[in-house]
């Protein structure tokens, strides 16, 4: 199971994928917590999982995805605290972490849009991808 995960997330495929995900959490499921339709815990655990997932096979090697992994532990934990109410006053860590991780993330998904190789299309959207959170990480 593993390695077809990391196959499909290290093929250039995988890059499409993560643009098609990140364009349904960002313009899809955000907008409707919004309006109260959809539970913003659900879009956050999506959006940690798609993170995860990307960065455990874009960036191999245990080393790196052991800093990517506590990386994103640390944002997660912090956004929990603020989210439970336990911890309200963590809200800018919380959001520090965030920013840091979603930054690591699109320097993750660059690396692999300029790697040696043809330009193809699925790199052209794994391009859009990293600009989306670019985006994501500013607000």
């Amino acid at each position: 199971m593993r390695r077809s995960v990391v196959r499909f997330w290290s093929n250039d495929v995988g890059l499409s994928v993560l643009l098609v995900a990140l364009s349904l959490i960002i313009f899809v499921l955000r907008p409707l917590v919004d309006l109260g339709l959809a539970g913003g815990r659900v879009v956050e655990v999506m959006f940690g999982l798609v993170m995860l997932s990307g960065a455990w096979s874009v960036w191999g090697g245990r080393l790196r995805m052991t800093i990517v992994g506590l990386g994103m532990g640390i944002a997660g934990a912090l956004r929990w605290l603020h989210w439970t109410g336990a911890m309200p006053h963590l809200a800018p860590w919380a959001a520090l972490a965030s920013a840091a991780v979603i930054g690591l993330f699109m320097a993750l998904v660059l690396t692999r849009v300029f790697q040696p190789g043809p330009v193809t299309w699925h790199r052209i959207q794994g391009a859009v991808a990293a600009f989306l959170l670019f985006g994501l990480g500013w607000a």
